[in-house]
Protein backbone atom coordinates (compact mmCIF):
# COMPACT_ATOMS: atom_id res chain seq x y z
CA UNK A 1 0.00 0.00 0.00
CA UNK A 2 2.91 2.76 0.72
CA UNK A 3 4.46 1.54 -2.42
CA UNK A 4 0.82 2.40 -4.37
CA UNK A 5 0.85 5.59 -2.40
CA UNK A 6 4.42 6.79 -3.54
CA UNK A 7 3.20 5.85 -6.98
CA UNK A 8 0.34 7.83 -7.09
CA UNK A 9 2.08 10.97 -5.92
CA UNK A 10 5.08 10.79 -8.15
CA UNK A 11 2.20 10.35 -10.82
CA UNK A 12 0.27 13.18 -9.34
CA UNK A 13 3.45 15.23 -9.38
CA UNK A 14 4.12 14.48 -13.12
CA UNK A 15 1.09 15.36 -14.03
CA UNK A 16 1.21 18.73 -12.38
CA UNK A 17 4.56 19.55 -13.50
CA UNK A 18 3.73 18.75 -17.42
CA UNK A 19 0.19 20.80 -16.97
CA UNK A 20 2.76 23.97 -15.54
CA UNK A 21 5.19 23.13 -18.31
CA UNK A 22 2.74 23.31 -20.76
CA UNK A 23 0.34 26.54 -19.65
CA UNK A 24 4.25 28.42 -19.20
CA UNK A 25 4.74 27.58 -22.77
CA UNK A 26 1.47 28.65 -23.52
CA UNK A 27 2.13 32.12 -21.57
CA UNK A 28 5.80 32.26 -23.56
CA UNK A 29 3.76 32.13 -26.55
CA UNK A 30 0.87 34.68 -26.04
CA UNK A 31 3.93 37.02 -24.52
CA UNK A 32 5.89 36.22 -27.99
CA UNK A 33 2.61 36.72 -30.14
CA UNK A 34 1.77 39.70 -28.29
CA UNK A 35 5.67 41.07 -29.33
CA UNK A 36 5.39 40.38 -33.07
CA UNK A 37 1.97 42.26 -33.10
CA UNK A 38 3.42 45.30 -31.74
CA UNK A 39 6.61 44.79 -33.80
CA UNK A 40 3.72 44.78 -37.05
CA UNK A 41 1.57 47.66 -35.30
CA UNK A 42 4.50 49.85 -35.25
CA UNK A 43 5.74 49.11 -38.60
CA UNK A 44 2.18 50.01 -40.00
CA UNK A 45 1.94 53.28 -38.20
CA UNK A 46 5.49 54.18 -38.73
CA UNK A 47 6.15 54.95 -35.26
CA UNK A 48 9.35 57.28 -35.23
CA UNK A 49 9.96 57.23 -31.36
CA UNK A 50 12.86 54.88 -30.89
CA UNK A 51 11.98 53.99 -26.90
CA UNK A 52 8.90 51.98 -27.91
CA UNK A 53 10.77 50.22 -30.87
CA UNK A 54 13.72 49.53 -28.14
CA UNK A 55 11.00 48.04 -25.61
CA UNK A 56 10.44 44.95 -28.22
CA UNK A 57 13.91 44.74 -30.39
CA UNK A 58 17.37 44.38 -28.70
CA UNK A 59 19.97 46.73 -29.68
CA UNK A 60 21.75 44.49 -31.57
CA UNK A 61 18.92 42.84 -33.16
CA UNK A 62 19.08 41.77 -36.65
CA UNK A 63 16.90 41.31 -39.72
CA UNK A 64 17.33 39.02 -42.61
CA UNK A 65 14.95 39.35 -46.24
CA UNK A 66 15.28 39.37 -49.56
CA UNK A 67 16.75 41.90 -51.28
CA UNK A 68 13.98 44.31 -52.18
CA UNK A 69 14.90 46.36 -55.62
CA UNK A 70 11.69 48.71 -55.33
CA UNK A 71 12.57 50.48 -52.47
CA UNK A 72 15.31 52.23 -50.62
CA UNK A 73 17.65 50.45 -48.42
CA UNK A 74 21.63 50.77 -47.79
CA UNK A 75 23.88 49.23 -50.01
CA UNK A 76 26.13 47.82 -46.94
CA UNK A 77 22.80 45.22 -45.78
CA UNK A 78 22.94 43.32 -49.13
CA UNK A 79 24.92 40.03 -49.06
CA UNK A 80 24.94 39.29 -52.84
CA UNK A 81 26.02 35.68 -52.76
CA UNK A 82 22.82 35.10 -50.37
CA UNK A 83 20.96 37.62 -52.53
CA UNK A 84 19.31 38.93 -49.07
CA UNK A 85 19.91 41.77 -46.63
CA UNK A 86 20.51 41.70 -43.33
CA UNK A 87 19.14 45.02 -41.71
CA UNK A 88 21.22 46.29 -37.95
CA UNK A 89 19.99 47.61 -34.95
CA UNK A 90 17.11 49.46 -33.77
CA UNK A 91 17.46 52.38 -35.88
CA UNK A 92 18.09 50.52 -38.88
CA UNK A 93 14.22 48.79 -38.17
CA UNK A 94 13.30 52.05 -38.07
CA UNK A 95 15.01 53.26 -41.71
CA UNK A 96 13.28 50.31 -43.07
CA UNK A 97 10.14 50.92 -42.05
CA UNK A 98 10.60 54.51 -43.11
CA UNK A 99 11.26 52.47 -46.79
CA UNK A 100 8.18 50.91 -46.69
CA UNK A 101 5.93 53.91 -46.23
CA UNK A 102 7.92 55.72 -49.06
CA UNK A 103 7.41 52.72 -51.41
CA UNK A 104 3.58 52.01 -50.41
CA UNK A 105 2.72 55.89 -50.31
CA UNK A 106 3.99 56.54 -53.81
CA UNK A 107 1.49 54.36 -55.14
CA UNK A 108 -1.18 57.00 -54.68
CA UNK A 109 -2.27 59.36 -57.62
CA UNK A 110 -1.40 62.62 -56.68
CA UNK A 111 -2.85 65.04 -59.34
CA UNK A 112 -6.03 63.06 -57.79
CA UNK A 113 -5.19 62.92 -54.45
CA UNK A 114 -2.49 65.37 -53.04
CA UNK A 115 -2.71 64.68 -49.44
CA UNK A 116 -3.48 61.16 -49.71
CA UNK A 117 -2.09 58.45 -47.41
CA UNK A 118 -1.73 54.60 -47.96
CA UNK A 119 -2.94 52.70 -44.97
CA UNK A 120 -1.85 49.08 -44.56
CA UNK A 121 -2.23 46.11 -42.02
CA UNK A 122 -0.19 43.19 -41.49
CA UNK A 123 -1.71 39.48 -39.73
CA UNK A 124 -0.25 37.20 -37.72
CA UNK A 125 -1.37 33.46 -38.33
CA UNK A 126 -0.69 32.95 -34.36
CA UNK A 127 -3.18 29.41 -33.87
CA UNK A 128 -0.39 27.77 -36.37
CA UNK A 129 2.99 29.35 -34.93
CA UNK A 130 5.17 27.10 -33.96
CA UNK A 131 7.36 27.78 -30.85
CA UNK A 132 11.00 25.66 -29.83
CA UNK A 133 13.04 27.19 -27.29
CA UNK A 134 13.71 30.76 -27.99
CA UNK A 135 12.20 31.15 -31.62
CA UNK A 136 9.13 30.97 -32.85
CA UNK A 137 7.83 30.83 -36.47
CA UNK A 138 4.53 31.47 -37.98
CA UNK A 139 2.64 32.79 -41.22
CA UNK A 140 2.22 36.31 -41.61
CA UNK A 141 0.58 38.87 -44.52
CA UNK A 142 -0.02 42.68 -45.42
CA UNK A 143 -2.24 44.09 -47.01
CA UNK A 144 -2.89 47.81 -48.06
CA UNK A 145 -6.48 49.24 -47.32
CA UNK A 146 -7.32 52.16 -49.32
CA UNK A 147 -4.77 52.13 -52.06
CA UNK A 148 -7.72 52.13 -55.04
CA UNK A 149 -9.26 54.69 -53.68
CA UNK A 150 -6.21 56.92 -53.80
CA UNK A 151 -6.24 56.11 -57.62
CA UNK A 152 -4.05 53.00 -57.54
CA UNK A 153 -5.18 50.05 -59.85
CA UNK A 154 -5.63 47.32 -57.36
CA UNK A 155 -4.56 46.76 -53.48
CA UNK A 156 -1.09 45.26 -52.79
CA UNK A 157 -0.45 42.20 -50.32
CA UNK A 158 2.56 39.94 -49.22
CA UNK A 159 2.46 37.00 -47.73
CA UNK A 160 5.29 35.32 -45.99
CA UNK A 161 6.86 33.38 -43.16
CA UNK A 162 9.00 34.19 -40.28
CA UNK A 163 11.21 32.97 -37.40
CA UNK A 164 12.12 35.25 -34.37
CA UNK A 165 14.67 34.44 -31.52
CA UNK A 166 13.86 36.12 -28.18
CA UNK A 167 15.79 36.77 -25.46
CA UNK A 168 14.90 36.33 -21.77
CA UNK A 169 13.40 39.57 -21.47
CA UNK A 170 10.95 38.43 -24.66
CA UNK A 171 13.03 40.82 -27.04
CA UNK A 172 13.76 40.11 -30.27
CA UNK A 173 17.28 39.78 -31.01
CA UNK A 174 16.89 38.56 -34.79
CA UNK A 175 14.19 37.83 -37.40
CA UNK A 176 13.76 36.49 -40.49
CA UNK A 177 11.07 37.37 -42.83
CA UNK A 178 10.46 35.46 -45.83
CA UNK A 179 7.87 36.45 -48.58
CA UNK A 180 7.99 36.40 -52.83
CA UNK A 181 9.44 39.58 -54.05
CA UNK A 182 8.99 38.84 -57.88
CA UNK A 183 5.27 38.17 -57.18
CA UNK A 184 5.24 41.50 -55.01
CA UNK A 185 7.29 43.36 -57.58
CA UNK A 186 4.47 41.96 -60.51
CA UNK A 187 1.92 43.65 -57.76
CA UNK A 188 3.55 47.01 -57.48
CA UNK A 189 3.57 47.57 -61.00
CA UNK A 190 0.06 46.61 -61.91
CA UNK A 191 -1.22 48.85 -59.03
CA UNK A 192 1.12 51.65 -60.73
CA UNK A 193 0.00 51.26 -63.82
CA UNK A 194 3.02 51.09 -64.55
CA UNK A 195 4.40 49.31 -68.60
CA UNK A 196 7.99 49.02 -67.03
CA UNK A 197 9.63 48.72 -63.98
CA UNK A 198 12.84 51.16 -61.96
CA UNK A 199 14.74 49.90 -59.63
CA UNK A 200 15.20 52.37 -56.61
CA UNK A 201 18.58 53.61 -56.40
CA UNK A 202 21.02 52.44 -53.43
CA UNK A 203 24.40 54.37 -54.12
CA UNK A 204 25.82 57.23 -56.06
CA UNK A 205 26.73 54.60 -59.17
CA UNK A 206 23.31 53.48 -59.73
CA UNK A 207 21.83 56.57 -59.24
CA UNK A 208 21.54 57.35 -63.03
CA UNK A 209 18.48 58.79 -65.31
CA UNK A 210 16.21 59.67 -67.30
CA UNK A 211 14.11 58.47 -63.60
CA UNK A 212 10.96 58.86 -66.34
CA UNK A 213 11.29 62.80 -67.22
CA UNK A 214 10.84 63.36 -62.88
CA UNK A 215 12.87 66.35 -61.43
CA UNK A 216 15.74 64.84 -60.00
CA UNK A 217 18.33 66.94 -57.42
CA UNK A 218 21.18 65.57 -55.97
CA UNK A 219 22.74 66.88 -52.88
CA UNK A 220 25.40 65.72 -50.11
CA UNK A 221 24.04 64.04 -47.25
CA UNK A 222 25.73 65.89 -44.73
CA UNK A 223 25.56 69.77 -43.98
CA UNK A 224 24.98 72.33 -45.84
CA UNK A 225 23.37 69.85 -48.59
CA UNK A 226 25.36 71.09 -51.02
CA UNK A 227 23.90 70.46 -54.37
CA UNK A 228 26.25 68.24 -56.91
CA UNK A 229 23.35 67.46 -59.83
CA UNK A 230 20.12 68.08 -61.23
CA UNK A 231 18.80 66.99 -64.54
CA UNK A 232 16.95 69.51 -66.86
CA UNK A 233 13.08 68.92 -65.38
CA UNK A 234 14.49 70.38 -62.00
CA UNK A 235 16.35 73.42 -63.76
CA UNK A 236 12.55 74.06 -65.87
CA UNK A 237 10.66 73.71 -62.05
CA UNK A 238 12.67 75.75 -60.26
CA UNK A 239 14.01 78.26 -62.93
CA UNK A 240 18.05 77.66 -61.37
CA UNK A 241 20.85 76.64 -63.76
CA UNK A 242 23.22 74.14 -63.03
CA UNK A 243 25.36 76.13 -63.26
CA UNK A 244 24.47 78.30 -61.07
CA UNK A 245 23.60 76.15 -58.28
CA UNK A 246 25.52 72.74 -58.80
CA UNK A 247 28.41 72.99 -56.14
CA UNK A 248 27.04 76.68 -54.52
CA UNK A 249 24.14 76.27 -53.19
CA UNK A 250 21.97 73.99 -51.00
CA UNK A 251 18.09 73.77 -52.06
CA UNK A 252 17.56 76.52 -49.31
CA UNK A 253 17.43 78.53 -52.25
CA UNK A 254 13.58 77.49 -52.84
CA UNK A 255 12.44 78.52 -49.54
CA UNK A 256 9.69 81.16 -49.06
CA UNK A 257 7.39 82.68 -47.09
CA UNK A 258 4.89 79.51 -47.34
CA UNK A 259 6.96 76.89 -46.96
CA UNK A 260 5.94 74.57 -44.23
CA UNK A 261 8.37 74.81 -41.51
CA UNK A 262 7.00 71.29 -39.45
CA UNK A 263 7.52 69.57 -42.36
CA UNK A 264 10.80 70.33 -43.16
CA UNK A 265 12.02 69.85 -39.54
CA UNK A 266 10.07 66.22 -39.93
CA UNK A 267 12.17 66.22 -43.42
CA UNK A 268 15.28 66.78 -41.94
CA UNK A 269 15.04 64.62 -39.25
CA UNK A 270 14.79 61.59 -41.53
CA UNK A 271 17.76 62.56 -43.39
CA UNK A 272 19.66 63.08 -40.01
CA UNK A 273 18.66 59.58 -39.37
CA UNK A 274 19.45 58.59 -42.65
CA UNK A 275 16.23 57.34 -43.89
CA UNK A 276 13.87 57.51 -46.81
CA UNK A 277 11.04 60.44 -46.68
CA UNK A 278 8.33 61.58 -48.28
CA UNK A 279 7.58 65.36 -48.27
CA UNK A 280 5.11 67.61 -49.56
CA UNK A 281 6.37 71.24 -49.85
CA UNK A 282 5.26 74.96 -50.75
CA UNK A 283 8.73 76.17 -53.09
CA UNK A 284 9.60 79.44 -55.11
CA UNK A 285 10.78 79.34 -58.44
CA UNK A 286 13.97 81.55 -58.82
CA UNK A 287 12.82 85.13 -57.91
CA UNK A 288 10.22 83.79 -56.07
CA UNK A 289 8.22 84.54 -59.05
CA UNK A 290 6.34 81.14 -59.21
CA UNK A 291 4.85 79.53 -56.11
CA UNK A 292 4.62 75.51 -56.12
CA UNK A 293 4.00 72.68 -54.12
CA UNK A 294 6.97 70.10 -54.56
CA UNK A 295 5.74 66.10 -53.99
CA UNK A 296 9.02 64.80 -53.80
CA UNK A 297 10.59 61.52 -52.57
CA UNK A 298 14.30 61.33 -51.08
CA UNK A 299 15.87 58.27 -51.07
CA UNK A 300 20.17 58.17 -49.53
CA UNK A 301 22.61 56.74 -51.76
CA UNK A 302 25.87 54.90 -50.24
CA UNK A 303 29.54 55.50 -51.61
CA UNK A 304 31.56 52.50 -50.28
CA UNK A 305 29.37 51.53 -47.96
CA UNK A 306 28.73 55.04 -46.50
CA UNK A 307 25.24 57.25 -47.05
CA UNK A 308 27.08 60.20 -48.53
CA UNK A 309 24.36 61.71 -50.82
CA UNK A 310 19.97 61.92 -50.99
CA UNK A 311 18.71 62.49 -54.36
CA UNK A 312 15.17 63.84 -54.14
CA UNK A 313 12.94 63.49 -56.89
CA UNK A 314 9.26 65.13 -57.76
CA UNK A 315 6.43 62.83 -58.26
CA UNK A 316 4.07 65.75 -58.96
CA UNK A 317 4.48 69.33 -58.90
CA UNK A 318 1.14 71.82 -58.38
CA UNK A 319 1.25 75.39 -59.37
CA UNK A 320 -0.38 77.81 -56.84
CA UNK A 321 -1.59 81.22 -58.83
CA UNK A 322 -0.77 84.09 -56.82
CA UNK A 323 -3.90 86.11 -57.73
CA UNK A 324 -6.53 83.27 -56.36
CA UNK A 325 -4.24 80.79 -55.52
CA UNK A 326 -5.84 77.51 -57.06
CA UNK A 327 -4.10 75.04 -57.97
CA UNK A 328 -3.10 74.47 -61.14
CA UNK A 329 -1.94 70.79 -61.18
CA UNK A 330 0.93 69.76 -63.92
CA UNK A 331 2.14 65.97 -64.86
CA UNK A 332 6.22 65.76 -63.85
CA UNK A 333 6.35 63.77 -67.43
CA UNK A 334 4.27 62.54 -70.16
CA UNK A 335 2.65 59.61 -68.92
CA UNK A 336 -0.79 59.77 -67.25
CA UNK A 337 0.35 59.68 -63.75
CA UNK A 338 4.05 60.40 -62.86
CA UNK A 339 5.70 58.12 -60.58
CA UNK A 340 9.20 58.27 -60.57
CA UNK A 341 9.17 54.61 -58.70
CA UNK A 342 7.07 52.35 -57.35
CA UNK A 343 7.48 53.96 -53.94
CA UNK A 344 0.00 56.93 -43.54
CA UNK A 345 -2.86 57.35 -42.01
CA UNK A 346 -2.18 54.76 -39.17
CA UNK A 347 -2.19 50.90 -40.30
CA UNK A 348 -3.89 47.95 -37.93
CA UNK A 349 -2.35 44.03 -36.89
CA UNK A 350 -4.62 41.42 -36.91
CA UNK A 351 -4.03 37.78 -35.49
CA UNK A 352 -6.12 34.80 -36.79
CA UNK A 353 -6.82 32.76 -33.17
CA UNK A 354 -8.74 29.82 -32.95
CA UNK A 355 -11.61 32.07 -32.99
CA UNK A 356 -10.90 33.90 -36.08
CA UNK A 357 -11.93 36.74 -34.84
CA UNK A 358 -8.85 38.06 -32.51
CA UNK A 359 -7.95 41.72 -33.57
CA UNK A 360 -4.86 43.75 -32.10
CA UNK A 361 -4.82 47.47 -33.32
CA UNK A 362 -2.32 48.67 -35.15
CA UNK A 363 -2.99 52.52 -34.91
CA UNK A 364 0.38 52.66 -32.92
CA UNK A 365 0.83 53.96 -29.50
CA UNK A 366 0.78 57.61 -29.80
CA UNK A 367 1.96 60.84 -31.94
CA UNK A 368 5.08 59.98 -33.89
CA UNK A 369 7.62 62.01 -32.67
CA UNK A 370 11.66 61.95 -32.53
CA UNK A 371 13.60 61.09 -29.43
CA UNK A 372 14.24 64.68 -27.78
CA UNK A 373 17.94 63.75 -27.82
CA UNK A 374 18.50 63.90 -31.32
CA UNK A 375 19.29 67.28 -32.34
CA UNK A 376 18.51 68.08 -35.75
CA UNK A 377 19.66 70.91 -38.68
CA UNK A 378 16.94 72.13 -40.64
CA UNK A 379 18.45 73.56 -43.42
CA UNK A 380 16.26 71.55 -46.20
CA UNK A 381 17.52 69.98 -49.12
CA UNK A 382 14.47 70.52 -50.38
CA UNK A 383 14.32 74.02 -49.36
CA UNK A 384 13.65 74.78 -45.91
CA UNK A 385 14.90 77.85 -42.89
CA UNK A 386 18.09 77.10 -40.85
CA UNK A 387 16.85 76.52 -37.19
CA UNK A 388 19.16 75.37 -34.20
Amino acid sequence: KTTLDELCRERDSLVSERAGAASLLLEVQKTRTDVLLSFFALRSSYEKRRALWSSILDESVTCVMPVTPYRSFPASEVQISKCQRTIMGVDGMIADTASMHVLLNSLVDRSRYPEGKVEFRYTLIAEEAVVSGGQMMARWSMVTTNATKLGSKQEVKKMGMLCARFNSAHKIVALELMFDVMAFMLQLKQSAGASAFTVVPNTVQTCIGPFRNAPMVMTLADRPYTIVQVNEQWEEMTGWKAEDVVGKHSCKILQGSQTEKAMTNDLMSSIHHQRPAFAVLTNYTRGEKKIFRNFINLYPLSTDSKITHYVGLTVHIEWLDKGDNQRKAIKADSEPRARPFLGDKKGSVTTNSKDNNVVSSGSGPGPNTESSSSKTSSTSIIGSRTTS
